[in-house]
């Protein structure tokens, strides 16, 4: 009888790499060679760090036809997960269905720096749908045979190293205000229309040495120019020193090698110095910008705002606005009390911990705000009255409240709810957590905790409290109870009840409904 091999102890240096994305793979024992084992293992575990590193910054890059088998294929992928950025374009022509490659999210489509970009074709064409948030690139590669276009930028680009030929169409064009087009020795040659167009008040600029635009206009048409603006006369086309359009445009058929139509002035059709261009791109990745953010809806601060309450003012003046990041640092309050009157968000950068993001001062949700108020991965600290006080329904997540004067969460009014995930409240002088005249809040998550709270040693102070009301409800989600989340507060304990509520109104929600799932061998979510 033959003898099985044991599969246990420690993992092989060829298991580290075949655990890593195909991609790392490929990269590594490229380098290293397939036979040297110890040493790709060994930076497997560095490259698997930076791996971590790169998803958590959101810097990853897909490989065509590696991780995807087709560019559109990659392209969707991009647009629906924000993990990626990059596309990485390797040897051999890249088909497009229908010839046109329509592009809606910001992202970089690249080749393979090891390869000639002569060598990395895409056949056919791409467009840069409007209202793009944040910047499209593309780079190290070619664009050839379009029905149509080489590249149509609805929104603004950036081009480095691309060689468009052999278009139907324009070469490359940047069409309505705003939008800027920044290409870096790029080459336009063979297309039937314009090869380089600036339209309806756009701007593209032109950089670097190996830049060329010639024997375009290939169908003959007057009407079109080796660097052509139109359509407005803002339309600009900018060559940055020491770039001129003699040197540029060569051997363009059709009206010339330069031109203007339709309400252009062939003025903007010129060369600039490296600082012009400089604040012009800047400018432009300044607008990217804050079309990013509004697309997101965010107001970042001290970024955009240099206060809290500079931001909340922003978001409750312009529906644009959903959000508010708040940056690592102390956010004072001035009067020490903030007043929120509409809906919106207000959260901690991801990427800091929460008690490193400090609101000195304490949140009021006023009465009557339709939509959803939350908070989330922030610290609210030293309010001289309460922490958060509701008249209006909010949401909490991954919110510390401590150190405050009066309560630490007080929600007020029949029908104001309130829904806290991993929120702690601690070190407060009244309760911690308050359900008042017929409100309602829900606690939830294994980290929620209410503790050391009533330091001003009242007796009518709880770390639960209900009152007012036999409506007034805590309700602490299965499998959480309230000898679990209330420890060590003073005052008059743990929990209780005002004269208003009964103490019943403090209970677990969710434990038979997770019983009877248990029971059935069903999972049950509460």
């Amino acid at each position: 009888m033959s003898e099985t091999k044991s599969t246990t102890g420690p993992p092989k240096p060829t298991d580290r790499l075949q655990a890593l994305p195909t991609f790392m793979q490929r990269q590594i024992l490229a380098f290293f060679g397939y036979h040297d084992y110890t040493l790709a293992g060994r930076t497997c575990q560095y490259l698997h760090a930076l791996w971590k590193k790169a998803v958590g910054n959101k810097q990853l890059p897909l490989f065509v036809p590696v991780d995807c088998t087709t560019l559109t294929e990659a392209v969707e992928r991009v647009k629906r997960d924000d993990r990626w950025t990059t596309i990485v374009l390797g040897q051999g022509e890249h088909h497009i269905d229908g010839n046109i490659l329509k592009i809606s999210s910001a992202m970089h489509i690249v080749g393979d720096p090891g390869v000639a970009k002569e060598k990395i074709v895409v056949v056919g064409g791409i467009t840069f749908k409007r209202r793009i948030p944040g910047n499209c690139h593309l780079q190290h590669l070619t664009l050839r045979q379009a029905k149509k276009w080489g590249v149509w930028g609805w929104s603004s680009f950036t081009m480095d190293d691309v060689l468009v030929e052999q278009c139907g169409g324009y070469g490359v064009v940047a069409y309505g205000t705003g939008v800027v087009g920044g290409c870096t020795n790029l080459e336009v040659r063979h297309c039937g229309f314009s090869g380089v167009l600036a339209f309806d008040g756009a701007s593209i600029t032109l950089i670097g040495a190996k830049t060329t635009v010639h024997h375009n206009c290939t169908d003959g048409d007057s009407n079109w120019y080796g660097l052509q603006v139109r359509g407005s006369s803002a339309s600009t086309v900018q060559l940055v020193d020491p770039l001129t359009k003699e040197q540029v445009a060569l051997d363009n058929g059709g009206g010339g090698n330069w031109g203007a139509g339709n309400g252009a002035d062939l003025n903007h059709l010129k060369t600039i110095t490296v600082a012009a261009a400089a604040a012009e791109m800047a400018e432009a990745a300044a607008a990217a910008a804050v079309a990013a953010a509004v697309a997101r809806g965010e107001v970042r601060v001290p970024e955009d705002c240099k206060t809290l309450m500079e931001a909340v003012a922003q978001v409750h003046r312009d529906d644009r606005w959903t959000t508010i990041v708040l940056g690592q640092g102390e956010h004072h309050i001035d009067g020490n009390i903030l007043k929120i009157s509409s809906a919106m968000h207000i959260v901690g950068n991801p990427g800091v911990a929460k008690e490193k993001i400090v609101v000195l001062g304490g949140i009021v949700f006023e009465h009557g705000i339709q939509g959803n108020c939350h908070l989330q991965h922030l610290t609210l600290r030293q309010a001289e009255g309460n922490g958060v006080i509701g008249w209006s329904s909010f949401t909490m997540d991954d919110v510390l409240v401590e150190q405050c004067c009066g309560h630490g969460v007080l929600v007020y009014g029949t029908g104001v709810v309130v829904r806290c995930i991993s929120v702690e409240v601690r070190q407060c002088g009244c309760s911690g957590v308050f359900a008042y005249n017929g409100a309602s809040i829900t606690l939830i998550g294994a980290k929620t905790t209410v503790h050391h709270n009533c330091t001003k040693g009242g007796s009518d102070e709880y770390g639960l409290n209900v009152d007012f009301s036999w409506s007034s409800t805590i309700q602490l989600a299965y499998p959480l109870t309230k000898e679990h989340v209330a420890r060590e507060n003073g005052g008059g304990g743990n929990w209780g009840a005002g004269e208003g509520g009964r103490l019943k109104q403090i209970k677990t929600i969710g434990g038979e409904a997770a019983a009877r799932s248990r029971t059935n061998n069903r999972c049950i979510c509460v």
